[in-house]
């Protein structure tokens, strides 16, 4: 049948038009996973992108189907524009035309557009998809089911990333800020970093001999090192941790009393922190699930921590539970809660007492030139007086005086276990007051409680008379534990004897 020359061209272009379509269309779907469509459906950012990912969804799940009625659609437009063009060219020049023609306007451009474009081109044109999948369904069908017979039907595909890879994912999509990523490079690295990779090494670490008098020098050597958190090692075995001490601890201490004989292995067993010995190949994705549940926020990093003797009776906690010091261990370093959240966010973290940004390059921290010194704390400690003298209390005085505080003071009673109480009690001084010396003062704001153990005291400095003090008794108020203390309302002084 013939056609005129100008039907021939316009079906030619058309047929031209309809096999670059095709083409762009096979590579724009098929380059789209189910899983990505999945993924684009459910959590993209975009509303546009997921319902184009909603609408192609269906199409790509029936993948053979697809692809085998695509490629017939563009084989069939193909053989009609050949066909028409030999009707005005001759054989070879329809062959040669037809030839560039095809790979230059159903090939290569339409693939390079369709590929750079495909969710939205593929969700624009999918009706004219569905309408090629219906027209094509008699001979395409028994094709795609003949197709998964053999090869079987395309499964949802997860792709599977190593870290580098996500790593290097993550540079080259250039989705997330420097910060960003830093904090995601950090979460991917961490389960695969050990305790040895951040740990502090002993030689830098502030420590306290457990035979160190906790006095006003110690206290203010304490606050220049800037530590919350002191690890306290054994005097008989210095490579030994044997506890540690919380700055707070040292709050309720009268240091500037020179009756005050506490040491620090004194503290250790009235506060008896609960000490974790780890590993140096302890991974961090552990020993943070360990610093979660509150045990400790602080861990000895040792070599052997595995159980033989125990020093002074202290027992400490491993990796492997609770066991006593090891003598045979070799404790190389701490690390903290702070070490690991460092390491998860991949920056420092520097408070206000850091002295250095990181211990390991000795980077110091830039401060303000006016800020206060704390070797100006010695200054600030009141100077030790002369006193009566002191000595610790009988086994029958600790009673008494644990039974006066217990029924008595309900605000100490109460914060402390009846344990602890009695470890204070057994580390703190008497005092022998001389005759006529004061206890307490009036008008003089202090948070310390006074015991009179034995003796006789009167009230001073009162306009209404009070009933001598008999021993035991003690002296105190409501405000004992506030912030702010007690202000006694008149004066105490001891009697005319001891």
């Amino acid at each position: 049948m013939d056609f005129p020359l100008w039907v021939s061209v316009l079906i030619s272009v058309l047929c031209l038009i309809s096999s670059g379509l095709m083409a762009g269309l096979t590579l724009a779907l098929m380059s789209l996973s189910v899983s990505e469509l999945n993924l684009l459906a459910t959590s993209s950012p975009s509303p546009q992108r997921a319902k184009a990912a909603k609408k192609i969804l269906p199409l790509r799940r029936r993948g053979n189907l697809l692809l085998c009625s695509l490629l017939f659609a563009n084989m069939a437009i193909n053989s009609v524009m050949s066909i028409f063009m030999t009707t005005y060219l001759s054989g070879p020049v329809a062959v040669v035309a037809s030839t560039f023609s095809l790979l230059i306007f159903s090939e290569i451009l339409p693939q390079a557009l369709f590929s750079r474009h495909a969710l939205v081109v593929g969700s624009a044109l999918s009706p004219l998809v569905y309408a090629v999948l219906l027209i094509s369904l008699p001979i395409c069908g028994p094709l795609a089911g003949l197709l998964t017979m053999v090869i079987g039907e395309e499964e949802e595909v997860r792709e599977e990333y190593s870290k580098a890879e996500l790593h290097a994912l993550l540079e080259l999509r250039g989705c997330l800020s420097a910060e960003e990523q830093a904090y995601v490079g950090g979460a991917l690295d961490f389960c695969d970093r050990c305790v040895a990779d951040i740990m502090t090494p002993m030689e830098d670490v502030y420590t306290l001999s457990d035979d160190r008098i906790v006095d006003a020098k110690t206290v203010a050597e304490i606050h220049a090192s800037g530590y919350s958190r002191i690890p306290v090692r054994s005097s008989e075995h210095p490579a030994q941790i044997v506890g540690f001490l919380l700055a707070r601890d040292l709050l309720m201490l009268d240091v500037g009393r020179e009756e005050h004989h506490l040491t620090c292995g004194a503290l250790l067993d009235v506060y008896q922190h609960e000490l974790l010995k780890v590993s140096p190949d302890v991974r961090l994705d552990r020993l943070l699930t360990t610093f979660k549940s509150g045990r400790a926020h602080l861990a000895i990093v040792s070599r052997t921590p595995h159980a033989v003797p125990s020093v002074q009776g202290r027992r400490l906690s491993s990796s492997m539970g609770s066991v006593p010091v090891n003598l045979g261990s070799v404790d190389i370093g701490i690390v903290t809660l702070e070490d690991v959240f460092e390491e998860l966010i991949q920056d420092e973290i520097v408070d206000e007492s850091d002295i250095f940004i990181d211990v390991h390059k000795k980077k110091p921290v830039a401060r303000s030139t006016n800020s206060r010194s704390a070797s100006t704390l010695p200054a600030l400690v009141p100077p030790v007086e002369a006193r009566a003298s002191t000595r610790l209390p009988t086994a029958a005085e600790v009673e008494t005086i644990v039974e006066t505080i217990s029924r008595n003071v309900p605000a100490v009673a109460t914060t402390l276990t009846a344990g602890v109480l009695r470890r204070v009690v057994e580390h703190t001084g008497l005092r022998i007051v001389p005759p006529f010396s004061y206890i307490v003062a009036r008008g003089k704001c202090t948070r310390s409680l006074s015991i009179i153990v034995s003796g006789v005291a009167h009230a001073v400095d009162c306009e209404e008379d009070h009933e001598p003090l008999v021993g035991p008794v003690a002296l105190s108020s409501d405000g004992l534990t506030s912030a702010q203390g007690w202000t006694p309302g008149h004066g105490v002084q001891c009697g005319n004897s001891p």
